[in-house]
């Protein structure tokens, strides 16, 4: 072994060896909060009724058809899939026709955490969690770092900076009772 290769070896030697080590024994220990997983909201379990219900969705996403997603809406009292007042299956075949499948963003969504609203004495399960966060906390300064990321990661940054805690939550959402109704999905904030 040439003097070269030697005076190589024991440098990679001691540089793997200083790997990992603190630069100086007094350094502070990591951030916790930055080592931290995100919590998850407290999620209630689902009611039977509910169950039911995904059970039917799931069915009906699986076959992607916005017909039967629009027959299954017209089953549910009050059911809401736009707040511009069009016919559920007339919006949704337009929304698939601009890019927007009813079936994969439902899918989407039910993917995500949910969480719970209280609506006329009845439990709503909303998905996303962030759904149920009362308007005036739907700010990122008064969402927790958690929220905030997921919020990032549903809506974007433009729809992050629409937060304002005027408004409610902007994204693709849905919610059905305890009793198993489907309520909503929307696309829309509010205000449109």
């Amino acid at each position: 072994m040439t003097v070269t290769r030697l005076m190589l070896a024991v440098w990679l030697t001691l540089l793997l060896a200083g790997c990992g080590q603190p630069a100086n024994s007094s350094s502070a220990p990591p951030d916790e909060s930055l080592l931290a997983t995100p919590e998850t909201p407290e999620q209630p379990p689902l009611t039977e009724d509910v169950e039911a219900t995904l059970t039917e969705l799931h069915r009906i996403i699986a076959a992607d058809s916005i017909r039967q997603l629009a027959r299954f809406a017209a089953t549910q009292d009050n059911f809401q899939s736009n707040l511009g007042g069009a016919e559920t299956f007339r919006h949704w075949d337009l929304m698939r026709r601009t890019g927007f499948n009813p079936t994969t963003q439902l899918q989407s969504v039910l993917a995500e955490p949910y969480g719970t609203l209280n609506v006329d004495g009845e439990t709503w399960f909303v998905w996303p969690y962030l759904d149920a966060i009362q308007t005036a906390d739907l700010t990122p300064s008064r969402m927790s770092a958690a929220a905030r990321a997921d919020a990032l990661r549903l809506l974007g940054e433009t729809g992050l900076a629409r937060l304002d805690g005027q408004s409610g939550y902007p994204g693709v959402r849905t919610a059905i009772s305890e009793s198993g109704t489907w309520h909503y999905f929307l696309h829309e904030p509010e205000n449109e």
